[in-house]
């Protein structure tokens, strides 16, 4: 995938604030302005491949028995669904293994082939089971327990 398209959402974003910030600097309400584009460059940096980690390469974490291996999460920069799962998991989200398929083919390979040929994110093992876009609280409830 091209890098344009992994930056195409958060390109959108940055360039609304600036867009805002031109019609409110028109109307001389600078501080509505300031307070508009500052929330837009947060969400175009929640959208932007640079938010997350790097994440674990798939190949050293797919031959761990399942028991060992705890709870992994495929995710990708820009997905609402992963933001929201790494959000409401907060600090338990540690304990998990993040595979981030944008720096993965064999972890995107991996997401296809349990997705019916699409990269749904996030896709979640528990327990050896693959979960496509699960509710935080189950993953969560896993990540306390172990």
């Amino acid at each position: 995938m091209s890098s344009l398209v992994r930056w195409s959402n958060s390109i959108a974003v940055a360039a609304m604030a600036v867009i805002v910030v031109f019609i409110y600097g028109q109307e001389g309400n600078w501080a509505s302005a300031v307070i508009a584009a500052v929330a837009l460059l947060v969400v175009a940096w929640l959208l932007s491949p640079l938010f997350g980690r790097k994440g674990e390469p798939w190949a050293e974490l797919k031959d761990m028995p399942p028991s060992s291996r705890g709870v992994v999460i495929f995710w990708r920069p820009g997905c609402v669904f992963c933001i929201r799962m790494k959000t409401l998991l907060g600090s338990t989200g540690r304990k998990a293994h993040w595979v981030n398929i944008w720096r993965d083919a064999d972890a995107a390979a991996f997401v296809r082939e349990n997705n019916n040929g699409n990269e749904t994110v996030p896709t979640v093992i528990l327990d050896g089971a693959v979960h496509t876009n699960p509710e935080p609280t189950v993953v969560r409830r896993k990540l306390v327990k172990s």
